[in-house]
């Protein structure tokens, strides 16, 4: 092997070490979506407001969806809901169920794998997130 061969194949490595973390750090991600979403439900079920410690989760619920969507290669769309919640515990719930969804979802797809699933599961979090949002926001 010429040094330039030796050279290539380490680059290959890396950018394959590279993906495999990127791929590995989506997965924790999705992992904490999902716990994210279980916590919610679960305050949510004590009381039907939303917490300071509860908004913040949003918060960062948000922001992990955004990256893991930017990962799979979406962005901003407009969505459609369909049977669009009225009231911040039914978002909540909905919020609940597509974490876990997305989460499963994620985990589930190989790190070679553009999933249009994946970045349809983050954008129907993402308008659930908006709705409770401007839900909690009213008086």
């Amino acid at each position: 092997q010429t040094q330039n061969e030796i050279e290539e194949e380490m680059k290959a490595k890396q950018a394959i070490k590279y993906a495999e973390k990127g791929h590995q750090d989506n997965v924790n991600r999705a992992k904490e979506i999902a716990e994210i979403g279980k916590e919610l439900k679960a305050a949510i079920n004590q009381s039907p407001l939303l917490s300071r410690e509860s908004q913040k989760k949003l918060e960062r619920l948000e922001k992990l969806t955004r990256k893991v969507r930017g990962d799979a290669g979406g962005d901003d769309q407009e969505i459609e809901l369909p049977n669009r919640p009225g009231d911040v515990p039914s978002t909540i719930a909905r919020i609940a169920e597509a974490s876990k969804t997305l989460s499963k979802d994620v985990q589930n797809t190989p790190r070679q794998v553009v999933s249009a699933s994946v970045i349809e599961n983050a954008n129907v979090l993402l308008e659930l997130i908006k709705i409770v949002n401007t839900l909690s926001r009213q008086p």
